[in-house]
């Protein structure tokens, strides 16, 4: 005879992947805590910030313009990435369909969910993309 499961013994086998900056800006996988993508964030904003002070410092018939405009192409193409992969976990730890995250493609929308993903707290309990994170209050 076969014995079927409990639903409160039924686990969700998740592979968690390990949280490192590059799983964070890089990876559409699992769950980031409000915290996480506050400071993900943060660091593609200041990593812009620094290349357009440098660029604004250089004079301007420097041959050095054409390399920070380079970088600047370069960290931006990233940033849009790691804003898609960051929004994707945030949904992820809400429990919301990643079809949403469209709304960051339509500009006066796209503060507003940003904000929205920054400060509203994750699902406490696991779902399909994993536990919850840590901090996730």
């Amino acid at each position: 005879m076969r014995k079927t499961k409990k639903p409160q013994e039924i686990a969700i086998s998740v592979e968690l992947p390990e949280p490192t900056v590059t799983w964070a800006l890089f990876s559409f996988k699992g769950r980031i805590s409000r915290a996480g993508f506050m400071l993900g964030q943060a660091l593609m904003l200041s990593v812009l910030a620094v290349i357009i002070v440098m660029i604004v410092k250089t004079p301007e018939n420097s041959p050095d313009l054409l390399g920070l405009g380079l970088a600047l192409i370069v960290a931006g193409l990233a940033a849009m990435w790691g804003v898609l992969a960051l929004s994707a976990k945030r949904l992820h730890d809400l429990g919301w369909s990643i079809g949403v995250i469209i709304f960051l493609f339509v500009p006066p929308v796209a503060m507003v969910f940003l904000l929205i993903l920054a400060i509203m707290p994750g699902s406490q309990e696991d779902n399909p993309h994993g536990p919850p994170p840590f901090p996730n209050k």
